[in-house]
């Protein structure tokens, strides 16, 4: 059967062991050959069917190591051509049509190249988006690579992305691209995606058709002197073989159709605010800042919108928004830190709620299950007037809850709606710190479980020239050339 063509790897890791997969190859063909050789009978016409079916599953499985091979990261960084500046493409031009007997002249012109596409497309069609993801491919697959871009295509995707008409279908061709890099790393479409893939899908499916209807006539002639168990195991093998491949190719014919830093955050704090009192909040390591303005924001959240029932206490569309990307970040230090630029001294989120817990109880002095969420973060406000008191002996958990108190007690200090201002804003900036720190590999590991919400943040900042893969530095203005 050669395996599913929608998935090939369960993780980035599995298409480095493709060698293991192709001496799996061997083993299984050679054996398979052997048992062929062994139990072939000259008296009957359906031992040479059996080498069409082992033909067809071995081409399969061939094209599930190569899909492997293919995706693995050295493979895969060798496979994407090199980024050409405008310079070096005009200074090849000129130097083909100095041999062939052209006198050229340098002049200076700059231009961006932006791909054009037709407006006129129906808003409900996504053709232009799966266009537009298209003709991005290949600066997506560089960012996947963590290879540097030229700033040629940093501004023919800016000048798109920045446009009107396309700033409410960003998302929708970051997604696309996300789904093409999904599949090249997980699955074969890079082979089944092709003429020659389309062309095997199809050879092989009538092959397995043919058989089936070979073995079927035959059993209904000699259906008493055959074994019942083995002719019902071939004829259901050969089924399961044939949907598969019917499966795989509506998943073809339908593919078109569905595809569809630390710095500047103290600057906008010393700003967007009169906040330069809080810069300390984000001098320290930044597993360290994101719990303690986690800390902060959920203080701030129970004493404004968890309080007595009260019709006017409805929480803005600032205040939900800081919320969640606070537990966001929060999600992300505990469950995939490796996104995060995270320092050594990293502190388990377990062990900080657990002191959090011990430290209220001792402060309050009674249990934990008796205070309600507005008594405890009141309380919590209070502890800044109390900085040597400390849990643990002076931990890592306690720094970070007597920060998290102290910054929440400086927040206070604002408006109710200007410190939600502050919170969202800085929770932006970390957001987009993180997403660009992030390593495209760990970017790419996300796709396998749906996709992270920082893997788009950071593919449309990319877009928008904010990462650092832009770094070619720009050709000197020799932008074209004059014929004589």
């Amino acid at each position: 059967m050669g395996g599913m063509d929608t998935i090939t790897a369960f993780s980035l890791e599995d298409n480095e062991l493709w060698m293991r997969h192709f001496f799996s190859v061997i083993i299984q063909a050679v054996t398979t050959v052997y048992i062929l050789l062994m139990s072939w009978s000259t008296s009957s016409h359906l031992s040479p069917m059996f080498i069409v079916v082992f033909f067809v599953g071995l081409v399969k499985y061939c094209e599930r190591v190569w899909a492997l091979f293919s995706a693995s990261e050295k493979r895969f960084r060798d496979s994407i051509p090199e980024i050409q500046t405008s310079e070096s493409k005009i200074m090849e031009a000129c130097q083909l049509k100095q041999l062939e007997g052209y006198h050229v002249t340098a002049h200076q012109v700059l231009e961006v190249e932006v791909p054009a596409f037709d407006n006129s497309v129906p808003d409900c069609d996504d053709t232009i988006e799966i266009l537009m993801a298209h003709s991005f491919h290949e600066m997506v697959m560089h960012l996947f690579a963590d290879l540097i871009l030229g700033f040629q295509d940093r501004d023919a995707s800016r000048a798109i992305f920045e446009s009107i008409s396309m700033k409410r279908k960003a998302l929708k061709v970051i997604e696309i691209e996300l789904g093409l890099i999904y599949d090249v790393m997980y699955t074969k479409a890079t082979i089944v995606y092709s003429s020659w893939g389309i062309a095997g899908r199809i050879i092989g499916s009538f092959l397995i058709l043919g058989v089936l209807v070979m073995v079927s006539l035959d059993n209904a002639m000699v259906g008493e002197n055959s074994s019942k168990i083995d002719t019902t195991i071939t004829l259901v093998l050969l089924v399961v073989a044939l949907l598969l491949d019917s499966c795989q190719g509506t998943e073809v014919l339908g593919r078109e159709q569905r595809s569809r830093h630390r710095s500047e955050v103290l600057i906008r704090l010393s700003g967007r605010h009169g906040g330069s009192n809080l810069e300390w909040s984000v001098e320290m390591e930044f597993h360290q800042s994101i719990l303690i303005w986690h800390l902060a924001t959920e203080i701030c959240h129970r004493l404004d919108y968890i309080s007595e029932p009260n019709p006017d206490s409805t929480p803005s569309h600032l205040h939900y928004r800081g919320k969640c990307m606070s537990r966001y970040m929060l999600y992300l230090l505990v469950e995939h830190p490796n996104m995060l630029p995270i320092g050594m001294g990293q502190i388990k989120f377990r062990d900080l709620y657990s002191d959090l817990a011990d430290f209220m109880e001792m402060y309050i002095s009674k249990p934990l299950k008796d205070v309600s969420e507005k008594e405890a973060s009141k309380m919590l406000m209070e502890v800044v007037n109390t900085e040597n008191m400390l849990v643990g002996g002076g931990n890592r958990s306690s720094f970070v809850i007597l920060h998290g108190c102290k910054l929440a007690s400086q927040l206070k200090k604002y408006g109710e709606e200007q410190k939600w201002v502050i919170i969202v804003q800085v929770w932006m900036e970390m957001l987009g710190h993180a997403a660009s720190q992030c390593k495209g590999r760990h970017h790419a590991q996300q796709l396998r479980r749906g996709g992270e919400y920082l893997t788009h943040l950071w593919l449309l900042m990319a877009h928008l020239g904010f990462t650092d893969n832009f770094q070619i530095l720009r050709s000197r203005p020799i932008a074209g050339a004059v014929l004589r």
